[in-house]
Parts: structure tokens; C-alpha cells; sequence
């Protein structure tokens, strides 16, 4: 499933992105899932790290399929944490859900603007231009 899991990453990341969450799915190894509440519309998960007293609580809404942690990695970046990462892992889910992607790390996340602007295409050709002469 880890390798599932990494390969549809590839596929929606941006390159840097995702060579940065293959570090995060890397630590991945050091979490276990000790325990699973169920409630009627949430299940809460606690993660620990393997030697250390860190405990961390995870809740995945299985309706909308999202998690929220209590390391707050989300909200703040935009990124998945290991600890959402981990129970992916448990639950099986082999392909990343949107919700734990914003908008803006995705590879295709300037599609949207190229198609607001008429003749967008040369705004975008200037950009790669003036890229090449600072490098010159």
C-alpha cells in the first residue's frame, strides 16, 4: 500500500513536492496506530511515535473522506502528515484522497489562471524569458 500510496502522489504532485513527502512517507515506519474510537459520523485514531511519549490524535471522517490532526501540519501547510500518512496505511486506501492536497501543491494547480487571460500564453512565455536571462 506504501508504494501505491507513493506512485499516485507522483502523479498529482509537483516534482519538489513530492520529494518532499516521500521524507515525510519515510518516517511513516518510526508511527503505530494504537487505538480506534468510533463515533457515529468520525473514528479517532491515536498515533504514537515508536520510543518516544508523543501521542497524537487523528480523525477521519469516512463520508468526506478527510483527517484532521492534532499536529495541525494541514492547516498550517497545506501538507499531509506522517500521522495522516499512517492511517491511510491502516485503513488500506492506496489512492492519496484530495483532501489532504491543497490546490496549490498540486501540478496543475496554474491551469485555472492560464484560462482567465486572454493570450495568456505569452505572459507565460515572458516569465520562462526573463527566468533564462537572470540566469545568464
Amino acid at each position: 500500500n506504501l508504494q501505491s500510496l507513493e506512485k499516485s502522489t507522483g502523479t498529482i504532485l509537483t516534482k519538489k513536492l513530492f520529494f518532499l513527502h516521500r521524507s515525510t512517507i519515510a518516517k511513516i515506519v518510526k508511527l503505530r496506530v494504537l487505538d480506534c474510537k468510533e463515533m457515529a459520523t468520525f473514528c479517532i485514531y491515536i498515533v504514537v511515535k515508536y520510543h518516544s511519549e508523543f501521542v497524537w490524535c487523528v480523525c477521519y471522517y469516512p463520508l468526506s473522506i478527510e483527517f484532521k490532526c492534532s499536529c495541525l501540519r494541514m492547516e498550517s501547510m497545506g501538507l499531509p502528515c506522517d500521522h495522516n500518512v499512517s492511517i491511510l496505511l491502516c485503513l488500506n486506501i492506496t489512492n492519496f484522497p484530495k483532501s489532504l492536497l491543497a490546490d496549490r501543491w498540486l501540478k496543475y494547480a496554474k491551469e485555472p489562471i492560464k484560462g482567465k487571460y486572454p493570450d495568456a500564453s505569452s505572459y507565460w512565455e515572458s516569465e520562462d524569458i526573463a527566468r533564462y536571462a537572470t540566469l545568464l
